[in-house]
């Protein structure tokens, strides 16, 4: 699975380049070595998820968001990737939340209290599955199977330019063939089959 989670961040960099989304590139943050990752989490109490998260945050640690328009930095439709300090942060402020689970640790934010997290637990079967949690929701659906099955998705969306530029440069996607994407590659996450199929 690690050869497809770095082959879906190439793709992902290859669909960017092709948009010619030049400051989303320009912004994203060298990585940050697994050591310091595994570390971060430790002193949360947080169990880790797993190599994929180590390699997400080796390959890039987030995304420069200061004085940009969030939309210019979007490495999905409506989400910029945080960077492990962000996640850090983001964690704290939101973990003493009712709606909040402690387990979650946030990855992609939406700028307004929306997040993709990654589900850190000892003991459930939903160890290192994505949610998408939505501050005005009560219910946080598990969206994704695992980090490398989100972003496989992603990749896809490039490569299929089911995600494109809308008129003010800002990253969109065909919500249906996105949901069709979602539905094809997601078999495994009710989510997707339930409310498609």
């Amino acid at each position: 699975m690690m050869s497809d989670l770095t082959s879906a961040l190439r793709q992902i960099i290859l669909g960017n380049e092709e948009l010619g989304r030049l400051e989303f590139l320009r912004r994203l943050q060298p990585g940050v070595p697994s050591g310091v990752t595994r570390g971060e989490f430790s002193k949360l109490g947080l169990p880790f998820p797993g190599d994929q998260l180590s390699s997400l945050y080796e390959w890039r640690n987030g995304t420069d968001s200061d004085g940009v328009k969030l939309g210019h930095i979007y490495l999905f439709p409506g989400f910029y990737m945080l960077s492990l300090e962000e996640g850090l942060a983001s964690y704290n402020n939101f973990v003493g939340n009712e709606r909040w689970d402690r387990e979650w640790f946030p990855l992609f934010a939406d700028g307004g209290g929306d997040f993709y997290v990654v589900t850190c637990s000892r003991t459930s079967s939903r160890n290192g599955k994505i949610v998408h949690f939505m501050i005005d929701e009560p219910d946080h659906p598990v969206e994704y199977g695992s980090l490398a099955s989100m972003l496989l998705t992603m990749a896809e969306a490039y490569r299929r330019k089911i995600f494109f530029l809308d008129q003010d440069g800002y990253l969109d996607e065909d919500s249906e063939a996105f949901l069709s994407l979602g539905e094809e590659l997601n078999q495994d996450v009710s989510w997707w089959t339930d409310s498609i199929g």
